[in-house]
């Protein structure tokens, strides 16, 4: 018995810890580290997709996302460049030698008011990045305040301080006068002699001067104070903090930057004039949000590098969410990075992505490498015989019941034959509308109408409902095109060659597309009076519906020159003698040409007066000037440029298996980035286990069902929808503990009464109920809605 009273401590004894069972081991093996390796990608495909293809698509989607954040960093880079230089060249002059180093009896403060935009949420990362181009370029130790961490100057001058050392030993790591300076301080600090407090200016200013003393005042660290939300300050402690400021200034040289979202007025609406006198202010303006979107659609959600693209709803909610809520880029990006994530993490033939990827990243390309039969499986292949478009392309074949059933049934004949074509094909569409669309966009800018000229992402919305041609804006800007002079039309065809052919994949195409191109360059020289192909010939082969080759154009050439005299140049060139000189003019397309029965049988009939004034009154005062001949130049012209931006400004739903690769499911978007509180609080309280997952809560989960083991609050909520207006609180009370007195722990009064007191709190915060004077012991009901 005197042993046992030996151990009178709960911590000394012998605890006996017994293992898990080996299975249980076994199985959170099996389960959680490979979710937990791949960040939550999990099998699809009933749990029977293989390790394999689950770590493939993990990897796509880290390295895609890694390579579209490195472009959207650029990007907004090249969107505020212009600005940055300007804040540059105003630190430039404000260390240059034209400064004035008289004494003056005021000292005022170098300050820039920058105009950042009502965006708060981009801030941090627009400060950040402002913060990072003044250190890298001026040294400067940059300090990057919050009104929250500034409500009362001490607190003020402390993140000064502390922020402006800590700027310094980053900049300056491994610095001896770091330390000896904190040593110096701790010294005389234990000595008892007398030394500034950390919230003091005087002890930044002995640590600037002591930091400062190894180099010469020219080439000194100045010290930024960037403002980020100037409105959310205390005007009073920025009276105290620019006057303590202003004071010291030929010690402690110091710049601010005020951070506004407004405009320049509220400098002078929050200071007054005795203030705004202390600095010597200059205002720059950043670029809106939009120019940043703008930015981004055309760069990153545009282009088909990334094997990735939004389909029409999930792109126009976007851009709803962007233009009719927040005007956050960083709301843009953060969804974009959602959306990229759950068509990786819920579309198991995402992996078909890298085949359409043409970004450098190494694991993509080796991806792309990758033989189908080790991408997809057999429930891959007949996943993707059951989308929707592929039933009508394969329906548009025409081909023999037993052909389409060797088709559907041999996989390898199935995916060489019409699948990897049709990826191809997904491929070239999204390239040339790349192109095409950046080509609208000129033709846009040369019209003079401003309400023309819509931005790439308005523009690009248009196209993913319809084809663009189809659409009523693209009438109207053709209406006004079309009364341009000629050059503005030379410089459209310029820009549409140039684009186009910098594409390496237009110069390997053997489509009307490629004609139309090198095509414009025939009309360039022809607008300006050197024409070098004869109009028949130009009007045949920008009319035709297919490819024609160099050898084939002077096939065409030759033979217009040759039946000139005989069809006194009417009609188009005849084919009598032309095969026999020419032996290529056999084949069917060039007899086709040559005859005329290739020619658009929907073109108008012959021109009448009506249709010659209407046609005269669509065209410019100094095109009128021009001959008939030039006039069918500048016509033949403006077909061309409609004729190329039909072929490629096409809606993408009209593809073949654009469901593998353009992700349309908003809804997963609305769930997560559309907040619903009511929806959330009403079944946080009426189905608690929904979100606490506990298996008591489990036994009652019917919508009404009241539990002792439920949360206090739910408890009086299901009670709260009961009653009526005017909710008694002893009844309320009463109903309240006859539920809570079956917890087995058996709660006293006192307990239950401050139970219940909170949870009735917890109500009133959230919006239910009200006290009322009506009635001192009751409390009003509040609807929500139709609850």
């Amino acid at each position: 018995m005197a042993n046992v009273d030996a151990f009178d401590s709960v911590s000394e004894g012998c605890f006996v810890l017994k293992p898990k069972p080996k299975s249980q081991r076994l199985t959170r093996k099996g389960t959680d580290v490979p979710f937990a390796k791949y960040d939550g990608f999990c099998k699809l495909i009933n749990g029977t997709e293989s390790d394999q293809l689950v770590a493939l698509r993990h990897q796509l989607y880290s390295s895609v996302w890694t390579a579209i954040q490195i472009e959207i960093a650029q990007t907004l880079d090249r969107v505020n460049q212009t600005e940055l230089g300007q804040l540059t060249d105003w630190f430039d002059r404000l260390n240059g030698p034209s400064v004035s180093n008289v004494a003056l009896p005021v000292q005022e403060i170098p300050t820039v008011a920058l105009l950042a935009g009502i965006n708060i949420q981009d801030h941090d990362l627009l400060y950040a990045r402002i913060a990072t181009h003044l250190q890298q370029t001026h040294q400067s130790l940059v300090v990057r305040l919050h009104s929250k961490d500034c409500a009362t100057i001490k607190t003020a001058l402390t993140a000064i301080i502390q922020q402006t050392m800590d700027a310094g030993r980053r900049a300056w790591p491994g610095d001896p006068d770091h330390a000896q300076f904190d040593a110096n301080a701790a010294l005389a600090k234990k000595s008892g002699h007398h030394a500034p407090a950390k919230y003091d200016i005087q002890y930044l200013i002995h640590w600037y001067e002591h930091f400062g003393c190894w180099c010469s005042p020219s080439d000194s660290a100045k010290v930024v104070l960037i403002l980020q939300d100037f409105e959310g300050f205390d005007y009073a402690v920025l009276e105290q903090m620019i006057q303590i400021l202003s004071g010291h200034l030929d010690r402690l040289p110091v710049t601010l930057i005020f951070g506004i979202a407004t405009s320049v007025d509220m400098v002078h609406q929050a200071l007054p004039k005795h203030i705004t006198g202390l600095l010597r202010m200059e205002a720059l303006s950043l670029q809106l949000s939009t120019k940043a979107v703008d930015a981004l659609v055309e760069t990153v959600v545009i282009p088909s590098q990334w094997g990735f693209a939004l389909g029409y709803k999930p792109y126009n909610y976007l851009m709803r969410q962007f233009a009719l809520h927040n005007f956050s880029v960083a709301g843009v990006v953060s969804t974009l990075q959602f959306a990229i994530m759950a068509y990786f993490y819920s579309s198991p033939l995402s992996p078909l992505a890298a085949l359409l990827a043409k970004h450098p990243d190494p694991r993509v390309q080796k991806v792309a490498c990758l033989t189908w039969t080790t991408l997809l499986s057999k429930d891959h292949l007949e996943m993707i015989r059951m989308q929707p478009s592929l039933r009508m392309y394969l329906e548009s074949l025409d081909l023999a019941p037993k052909a389409l059933y060797s088709l559907l049934d041999d996989n390898h004949a199935f995916f060489q034959q019409h699948v990897l074509p049709l990826i191809d094909r997904i491929n070239v569409h999204q390239q040339m509308y790349a192109l095409g669309l950046q080509c609208f966009h000129h033709l846009q800018g040369v019209c003079e109408s401003k309400a023309l000229c819509k931005p790439m992402r308005i523009l690009h919305l248009f196209a993913l409902t319809e084809d663009l041609p189809c659409t009523k804006h693209y009438e109207a800007v053709f209406q006004a095109f079309r009364r341009q002079d000629r050059a503005a039309v030379c410089r459209c065809l310029e820009v549409c060659h140039q684009t186009f052919t910098a594409s390496s994949r237009i110069s390997t195409q053997t489509t009307c597309l490629a004609t139309l191109v090198r095509m414009t360059l025939v009309l360039i020289q022809a607008l300006r009076d050197q024409p070098s192909m004869s109009y028949r010939v130009a009007e045949t082969i920008i009319k035709a519906d297919t490819f024609i080759s160099g050898e084939d154009v002077v096939v065409l050439q030759a033979a217009a020159v040759s039946d000139e005299a005989a069809n006194h140049g009417d009609g188009p060139p005849a084919a009598g003698k032309l095969s026999q000189a020419h032996p290529g003019a056999a084949n069917p397309l060039l007899q086709s040409l040559l005859t005329g029965t290739n020619k658009d049988t929907t073109q108008s009939p012959r021109s009448t007066p009506q249709r010659i004034n209407r046609r005269l009154m669509q065209l410019s005062d100094k095109a009128r000037d021009l001959s008939d001949e030039q006039l069918r130049w500048l016509q033949l012209a403006y077909d061309c440029l409609d004729r190329i931006f039909r072929e490629t400004l096409r809606c993408y739903d009209k593809l073949p298996l654009h469901e593998l690769f353009y992700y349309d499911n908003v809804l997963l978007l609305k769930r997560a980035f559309n907040a619903q509180p009511r929806a959330t609080i009403q079944t946080a309280l009426s189905q608690p286990s929904h979100y606490l997952g506990c298996h008591c809560c489990k036994q009652h989960l019917e919508a009404n069902a009241m539990s002792a083991s439920h949360d206090d609050t739910c408890v009086l909520y299901k009670l709260y929808q009961e009653c009526g207006r005017m909710i008694n609180l002893y009844d309320w009370f009463t109903a309240f503990a006859s539920i809570k007195e079956s917890e087995p722990h058996h709660p006293s009064p006192g307990e239950l009464q401050a139970r219940f007191i909170r949870g009735v709190s917890e109500l009133q915060f959230l919006g239910f109920i009200k006290p009322t004077s009506r009635k001192t012991d009751h409390v009003l009901r509040l609807t929500w809605g139709t609850v």
